[in-house]
């Protein structure tokens, strides 16, 4: 269980904690809870991948308009990162939670009743609020709760998130072919939302590892936080972030354009353009979990990364579904081996006060990744074809790739003496 810093608080500046009734969940469930809250979330934050096609043909939305819905999720998380990333240290990871499950719950029903650009944009960024609340919570609890054991704590942490981006856009595809295709998955996930949330509410909270100051308004704990990234770690958090950026930008190909590009490639079903992004990041969410070791394994896994996206730039040019599929492996499986390493390396480098703060802001960059290049992508398409924009896409994606392979060759990853040393 978590337990307040004395070493910098005391009675006379700290906020007693008020008393909290309700069940006093065991250390197992309240791991389970967590991680199941933020795969829950980026569940229902990815439904709509195979949904856009269809929303594109029922609201009459062009490419760009499709880009912009995608990116609206996006915004949020930028802008929410940096200042809500602190949040749960002063007001405790279960308060912030259950505020970000709230939330996704009203994105989820802006969902259910969208009839315009405008609707999606709304339910999409408040989606993304929803995500920018748990995601620094989400790492900080598990690394509370595994205090012990940080490099499970940070698998946890990429498995739920991975996961949950994975899964959406197959369990969508799966639920739009019951019912109506873009009410059906929305419903479902709202269902699960409710549940999730009284299972945080029925769970005693614990005390929050910074309490507000005594002498100080409560609300200036909200104001956003300084990033905070020491000397120690900045080499590898660039490499981490850049990956993240890198690996986004990819994903989000496949999550916002490849559905509408490769319709009729894959026969027109939702529920194939779904796989799609699934294999890719599946296969990354599954990377994650082999036990891969090496003082290399980040520059071999983005080196085969590179040649997963040279594939899907052929499958591409050649039209052709199988090459695709396997570049769909090879590049989330290389991704997922590369942003765990990296991930884990600036985790366990990182003191564990500032590991809410550290995450978001790498995920800052990350989602910025979703965001730019896509949204220039779409804009492009629309104004010039799609054939040569998406060439340049994958081009720009393979050089980065390779150059990023390249730095993390040269870049050695601490001992694990030195993880225990630099992370407490």
């Amino acid at each position: 269980m978590t337990q307040i810093d004395t070493t910098r608080a005391t009675p006379s500046t700290r906020r007693a904690p008020r008393p909290h009734s309700g069940w006093d969940a065991p250390t197992r469930v309240r791991i389970t809870l967590t991680a199941a809250s933020i795969f829950v979330l980026l569940v229902g934050a990815n439904l709509i991948t195979p949904l856009f096609p269809l929303f594109s043909a029922r609201l009459g939305l062009t490419t760009s308009d499709v880009t912009l819905a995608f990116v609206a999720y996006i915004v949020p998380l930028v802008v929410g990162l940096p200042i809500v990333g602190h949040w749960s240290d002063h007001y405790g990871r279960r308060a912030v939670m259950a505020v970000a499950v709230v939330v996704a719950l009203l994105g989820t029903a802006a969902f259910v009743t969208a009839q315009s650009l405008g609707a999606l944009v709304l339910g999409r960024a408040l989606h993304g609020a929803a995500v920018a609340l748990a995601t620094g919570t989400a790492a900080a609890s598990l690394r509370d709760l595994l205090r012990e054991r940080s490099e499970l704590a940070t698998a946890l942490t990429l498995l739920s998130s991975a996961g949950g981006v994975a899964a959406g856009p197959f369990i969508g595809g799966l639920l739009s072919q019951f019912g109506d295709p873009m009410h059906t998955p929305y419903l479902v996930h709202g269902a699960a939302v409710v549940v999730l949330l009284g299972l945080l509410l029925a769970v005693k909270p614990l005390p929050p590892v910074a309490p507000p100051p005594a002498d100080h308004p409560r609300w200036l704990t909200l104001m956003p936080a300084m990033p905070r990234v020491s000397a120690t770690t900045r080499r590898i958090f660039t490499l981490a972030a850049a990956t993240g950026f890198l690996s986004f930008a990819v994903f989000g190909y496949f999550l916002a354009i490849a559905p509408g590009r490769y319709a009729d490639l894959l026969g027109g079903s939702r529920l194939m353009a779904g796989m799609l992004a699934t294999i890719a990041l599946g296969s990354s969410a599954a990377a994650q979990l082999a036990p891969i070791r090496g003082a290399h394994k980040a520059a071999a896994a983005l080196t085969l990364m590179t040649g997963g996206l040279a594939l899907a730039f052929f499958a591409d040019h050649a039209h052709t579904a199988p090459a695709l599929v396997v570049a769909g492996f090879l590049i989330g499986g290389g991704q997922g081996v590369a942003f765990r390493t990296l991930f884990a390396t600036m985790s366990a480098l990182t003191p564990p006060r500032e590991v809410a703060r550290s995450v978001s802001l790498m995920y800052v960059v990350t989602y910025c990744g979703s965001a730019i290049p896509v949204l220039v992508l779409g804009m492009a398409i629309d104004h010039f074809g799609a054939d040569t924009p998406v060439g340049v896409y994958f081009v720009a994606t393979i050089v980065m790739a390779a150059l990023l392979a390249l730095a993390c060759l040269r870049y050695r990853v601490p001992a694990r003496d030195e993880f225990a040393h630099h992370g407490h």
